[in-house]
């Protein structure tokens, strides 16, 4: 298969194939205002479960260093052999140190969203364009953004295969395909809140090539 497309080829190349599928991804500007606001609706929504969760996690968190801080006085007072302290307060600390972790994790501000959209936005008027722009280690880091397990090719067939997308490309060629200025904006919205998964989040680093 061909790298570029040749004078004498039967079918497009590689290359020309890619940027064709990247055509394919585009949002027109005019759905852009209407898609970020019901996105960011989404993830207000995502940011105040997550919120929750934080609560959730801080509690059992003091709990757990409750539990520890009396084993240790325990220990401290002889009423505990050392063996004792060490097998159970071990568990408590991983425990409590899992805790922290997954709270680490969880998505923080919604500024940080607001910055990831502008961006995705941006490049979303013209993904083809962006991606020429880039030079050939970001060209890499971006295909592997949007195609995180990998760009797909038929060898039989000479064509492109469908993978896994991007979760924000995902949802603005979901939105493009549905889109209907008759419907209305409720449906749009479940169209995109059926896409999202849950825990996915938007990092915002994501597009900072």
């Amino acid at each position: 298969m061909n790298a570029n497309t040749r004078k004498k080829s039967l079918t497009a190349g590689m290359h020309q194939q890619f940027a064709m599928t990247l055509e394919t991804l585009k949002l027109s500007k005019s759905f852009q205002k209407l898609f970020s606001k019901q996105l960011e609706k989404i993830i207000e929504s995502e940011i105040s479960s997550i919120s929750d969760i934080k609560r959730q996690l801080s509690s059992e968190i003091n709990k757990l260093q409750e539990q520890y801080d009396k084993m240790e006085f325990r220990y401290a007072t002889d009423e505990i052999s050392k063996e004792i302290f060490e097998k159970h307060g071990s568990r408590l600390k991983e425990q409590i140190e899992i805790k922290k972790r997954s709270m680490l994790n969880l998505p923080t501000k919604m500024s940080n969203h607001k910055k990831v959209m502008k961006d995705f936005l941006k490049i979303s008027e013209n993904p083809g364009q962006f991606y020429e722009s880039l030079e050939y280690q970001n060209k890499r880091v971006f295909q592997n953004i949007l195609f995180p397990e990998g760009f797909r090719f038929s060898m039989k067939n000479k064509e492109c295969r469908t993978s896994k997308l991007n979760i924000l490309f995902d949802l603005t060629s979901s939105f493009s395909k549905t889109y209907n200025t008759k419907k209305e904006k409720t449906q749009t919205q479940k169209v995109l809140e059926s896409h999202l998964v849950a825990g996915a989040g938007l990092e915002p680093a994501t597009f900072g090539l």
